[in-house]
């Protein structure tokens, strides 16, 4: 079979498999996602449900804070005693109308966990990020009043607002929202480096007189906050209406959470939460880390892990009973309530498990599919190789036939020529007598023509002969000594009867006397070939 055919063929078979094949793996894989999807959307339910957990702490937090910070005496004494009494808080303090460290003071003698307070806390004190915040939340306050026109009663515009407070701090006045998560991220994976205290703490330190260990360590305390606090920026905070809200902190371990309230005297109450509890109090509200999968039955049998994230992407908590490899992408995720915005809640499954059966009946579709097209290509090519077999033994059959007749008109043609062109010698002898036959030279033209026509019948079938060897790819050439002139006046003569009478004057200029060794019947059967033409 011939390459052309092949080509057909193998085309007529791939193609169609092919393209049944990608459309069964995309068909699968859109199994595959639809079932991610089913089962996202009771994972984010689940998250949800926790979030709202998270957020019910908060406001409940909120609240307690809310009264705790609503006091306009600023006795240290008594500041100091609400700071004792309640275990939430790190530190109690008060910033003056005008943007002033009230409480503690750092001019003042100050205990341990006030210094150390104030050494934490020098960056977002000085650096104006408090007080920038709340000059946000109050101005958004204010602009509200304006708009409304006093249309809405005063109640209204001095409710609190913490719902509009950022999450992430802010470093300037200049900053925007949307920075709050990069400075999130570099905050939680470092403490505070940079800034004034850590630049003239060594000095201070180098010049503070050897005392005994521990009012050495109180002293470079206390010389570090006077240093640190001593030149106060001051903030016009006074025409301000009463507000309230969370305010995000990053330092040491990463965040901190600051509860604030503007009092009616124009001061700011607030109080730093303890890292430690209120983590452990958020802890509590979530489920253990070895407890049973929750509404497992609901979703899925599919173990789960569920992960409460830092805006750095550290785990703080986790629980669930699969352990994700590493690199593994969560099938749900959201961000966690304010003040945890940074936050986020990740829900891991193990995909393989999830889509294991999925896409199955894609694949019984085309692995059918497959079959049924493979069968009916191969019944296709199977019929298409018959009808050509079939052809070519018809077509063999045909020359083999041909080449029987030609062989089988071969031995008669020889005698009819034989015998004319001994009937063209009995008529020379008949030219020779005294008085030849009056139609002795008519039989001869005529005698001519049964010659020339069985000579041209005698080429026809060696024609045929030399094209079934051909086709048979068995042309064999028998070269012998041959004088190529006489070769062509003699084809030439069988023709030149034929060709006068036709008016075609023959011009025969012969140059090649020499014997050459060529196929004679090959050369002759080409003249003849071309002069018949």
């Amino acid at each position: 079979m011939k390459r052309r055919p092949l080509i057909l063929i193998c085309l007529l078979v791939t193609l169609p498999l092919g393209v049944l094949t990608w459309a069964g793996l995309r068909l699968a894989a859109n199994e595959q996602i639809v079932q991610q999807s089913r089962y996202r959307g009771p994972m984010e339910d689940r998250l949800a449900d926790i979030n709202t957990r998270v957020n019910d702490y908060f406001q409940d937090l909120e609240r307690s804070l809310n009264h705790l910070t609503a006091i306009d005496d600023f006795e240290p004494s008594r500041l100091r005693q609400l700071n004792r009494r309640d275990p939430r808080l790190m530190q109690l303090f008060v910033l003056s109308p005008r943007g002033q460290l009230q409480y503690p003071n750092p001019t003042t003698d100050l205990n341990r966990d006030e210094r150390l307070f104030l050494i934490q806390a020098a960056s977002m004190f000085t650096g104006q990020d408090l007080q920038a915040a709340v000059q946000r939340v109050e101005s958004q306050s204010l602009d509200a009043e304006r708009s409304a026109n006093s249309s809405v009663p005063q109640a209204a515009v001095a409710t609190r607002s913490s719902r509009s407070m950022p999450s992430a701090p802010q470093r300037s006045g200049t900053r925007s929202p949307s920075d709050s998560d990069q400075t999130a991220d570099a905050a939680d994976t470092a403490p505070m480096d940079g800034n004034r205290i850590a630049q003239a703490a060594p000095v201070i330190l180098q010049a503070i007189p050897q005392l005994p260990t521990v009012d050495r360590e109180a002293e470079q305390q206390q010389e570090v906050v006077r240093f640190a606090y001593g030149e106060k920026p001051i903030q016009n905070l006074s025409a301000f209406a009463s507000a309230s809200g969370w305010f995000v902190w990053y330092w040491d371990r990463g965040i901190n959470l600051i509860y604030w309230q503007r009092r009616s005297s124009g001061h700011i109450v607030g109080c730093a939460l303890e890292r430690a509890r209120w983590m452990s109090d958020l802890v509590t509200l979530l489920p253990d880390t070895v407890t049973e999968e929750p509404q497992r039955s609901e979703t899925t049998s599919l173990p789960t892990r569920i992960r409460m994230i830092n805006a750095s992407g550290a785990a703080v908590y986790q629980w669930g009973t699969w352990e994700p490899p590493d690199g593994a992408r969560p099938i749900s995720e959201v961000p966690l309530a304010e003040p945890l915005a940074a936050w986020r809640l990740q829900c891991f499954v193990p995909i393989d498990e999830l889509i294991t059966g999925t896409g199955r009946s894609a694949r019984f579709s085309l692995v059918a599919g497959l079959i049924g097209m493979s069968m009916a290509s191969l019944l296709i090519v199977w019929f298409f190789l018959r009808e050509y077999a079939q052809d070519m033994r018809r077509a063999a059959s045909q020359v083999s036939f041909v080449n029987q007749v030609s062989h089988e008109l071969r031995t008669p043609l020889t005698n009819i020529r034989m015998y004319a062109e001994l009937l063209e010698r009995d008529l020379d002898q008949l030219q020779d007598v005294e008085q030849p036959w009056p139609g002795l030279e008519k039989s001869r033209q005529r005698l001519g023509v049964i010659l020339s026509e069985g000579s041209r019948l005698t080429r026809l079938i060696a024609n045929v002969l030399t094209f079934a060897r051909h086709q048979r790819k068995r042309i064999s050439i028998q070269p012998q000594q041959v004088r190529p002139d006489e070769l062509i006046s003699d084809v030439v003569e069988r023709f030149r009867p034929g060709l006068e009478d036709a008016g075609v004057r023959i011009e025969l200029n012969r140059h090649c006397t020499a014997q050459m060794n060529l196929d004679g019947d090959v050369l002759d059967q080409i003249l003849g070939n071309l002069i018949s033409n």
